[in-house]
Parts: structure tokens; C-alpha cells; sequence
């Protein structure tokens, strides 16, 4: 099924996998929700600063998003049914955009601007509401992914000069991670990764616009992550991902990593129309 939509960013499938939270360009500055079945979007959001950037609690009971109703990006929350106000949950002086709600619902992932304009990763305890750094550097680290199991992160890093995709551990507050611990997946730059919920495969967006896939393993003692060859994904049939995939958010992918639902733009085309392919059957 195919359904043309304003530009449509950040799209995140909810855990059941029959709903979707996302930005509409063209319709304001509030997050959508986009029933899958009928294509039809409603209104989330109602607040005329900008609202972006929605993640879903595991039980898909509640959306944390960004807004910049105090000025800089502070993170909401607000149930999925729409019933209630939104809560503030984290305020800080810099810019926060969510990336992803652990499956125990113990953490949240975000990407913090610090003062040098650098992107960093942070996480939010969501017991004590208490944030904590969980990668930065000097450059670029940006839009972490857990896996399901809740051991790895996988998120983007230019410190090569480009944005490429790796993994490392996740931790706990004060727990240390090495500077070996960590493993380059991507091959020729990356952005936007996603994992597969059983963990067998990274997907991302190549540097070009293709979605590309990366089976991966870990090793014997769970200690290490060894990743296959980088694949375009049932090339050439799937258009290239908007906007290249460095800044915002242009696909998600479905559980068993067969599905995709994504902001594309047709191969060969110079202009930009945009369409959100849904429950797209990937070749697999």
C-alpha cells in the first residue's frame, strides 16, 4: 500500500507495529499519528511551537517527543490515546531530541547539543528522572538505537570524518566502557540505524539515500559484535530515503525486519515529491 503524504519525518512504528508517530510538513508544527490500515493521519500534538522527534513506551501506552515550547528542545510526555496534557520530563538548557525507549521502559536515549554545538549521547532514567552521559567525544555522536536485549547501542559518529554506524555496549551509570568496545558496521558512511528485534541484523541509510542491511553476530562470550557485508536492500526497486538520512529521521522498520515504512524519493528524479510507502514487503 502506498499513500502520498505532506513530507512526512520521523516516522516510528509503534510496538504492534499498526501505527506510526511522526512529523507532517505542510500541516503545522505537531507530531501526527498515522493509522497503517487507512493511510489517514490525526493530530497529536496542539501547540504552536515546534513538537518533533516521538518515541514509544514498549507497551505503546505513552510518546515521549521534543518541543520547543520553553525555548530550547525539552523532552514531553504524553499518553498514545491522546487523553491528558503533555508532562515535562527533562529541561535543560540545551537541545534534547529522543531516539529510542528501552524494552524494560528503564531508559530513554537522546541526542543532547552541548555548547560546542556537538551532538552527544545522553540516556534518562526514568525512575529517578536523572540523566546521564552516555557517549561524548569531540565529535558527532548522535541518534543511538538499544537492542531489544537492552546490552548495545548502535548509533552514528563522524569522528572519521563522515557519519559511519557503530556499536557499542550500554551500561549503567558509572559503569565503564573501554575504548576497544566498540565496533564499526557500516562501510562506506551511514546514518539512521535501526536494529532488527532479534538482533541478527543492523539496518541504516547509506550516505547516498540506500537503505542497506548488516547481519550481525555476537561472539561466543557475548563480549564482542561481529558484522557481515553491508547489502542494499532488494535494490534497485526501493527509491532512495529523503534527505540522505543526516538529519532527520526517514524510515522505520517492522520487528521481524521485513516491512519498512518510509519518506522517499523516486530514483532518477532531481525534485523532491515525497511518499510514505507502507508495510513495504521487502525481498528478503
Amino acid at each position: 500500500m502506498t499513500q502520498r503524504l505532506p513530507v512526512a519525518l520521523n516516522p516510528v512504528l509503534s510496538p504492534e507495529g499498526r501505527r506510526a508517530a511522526l512529523f507532517l510538513g505542510g500541516r503545522g508544527t505537531d507530531i501526527y499519528l498515522l493509522d497503517l490500515a487507512s493511510g489517514r493521519p490525526s493530530q497529536f500534538t496542539f501547540d504552536p511551537r515546534l513538537d518533533f522527534a516521538a518515541v514509544w513506551s514498549p507497551d505503546g501506552s505513552e510518546i515521549i517527543f521534543s518541543s520547543t515550547r520553553k525555548g530550547p528542545f525539552d523532552l514531553y510526555e504524553k499518553q498514545a490515546s491522546g487523553a491528558g496534557g503533555e508532562r515535562l520530563l527533562l529541561e535543560t538548557a540545551e537541545d534534547k531530541v529522543p531516539t529510542d525507549w528501552s524494552a524494560d521502559g528503564k531508559f530513554l536515549l537522546y541526542r543532547n547539543m552541548d555548547v560546542n554545538h556537538n551532538f552527544d549521547i545522553r540516556a534518562l532514567s526514568l525512575a529517578d528522572k536523572k540523566p546521564f552521559t552516555v557517549l561524548a567525544t569531540e565529535h558527532d555522536e548522535r541518534d543511538a538505537q538499544l537492542s531489544s536485549d537492552g546490552q548495545w547501542i548502535a548509533y552514528q559518529s563522524n569522528e572519521s570524518g563522515r557519519f559511519e554506524i557503530y556499536v557499542r555496549p550500554f551500561r549503567s551509570p558509572g559503569a565503564d566502557v573501554k575504548a576497544d568496545e566498540r565496533w564499526k558496521i557500516s562501510a562506506d558512511g551511514g546514518t539512521q540505524v535501526r536494529w532488527k528485534h532479534d538482533r541478527s541484523e543492523l539496518f541504516y541509510v547509506g550516505l547516498d539515500g540506500r537503505l542497506m542491511a548488516v547481519p550481525i553476530r555476537e561472539t561466543a562470550d557475548a563480549k564482542a559484535i561481529v558484522a557481515g557485508t553491508p547489502a542494499d536492500v532488494n535494490a534497485p526497486t526501493i527509491p532512495l530515503l529523503f534527505g540522505g538520512g543526516t538529519q532527520t529521521g526517514s524510515y522505520a522498520v517492522s520487528k521481524d525486519g521485513r516491512r519498512f515504512l518510509m519518506t522517499t524519493i523516486p530514483r532518477g528524479l532531481s525534485t523532491t515529491p515525497v511518499t510514505v510507502h507502507l508495510n513495504w514487503p521487502a525481498a528478503r
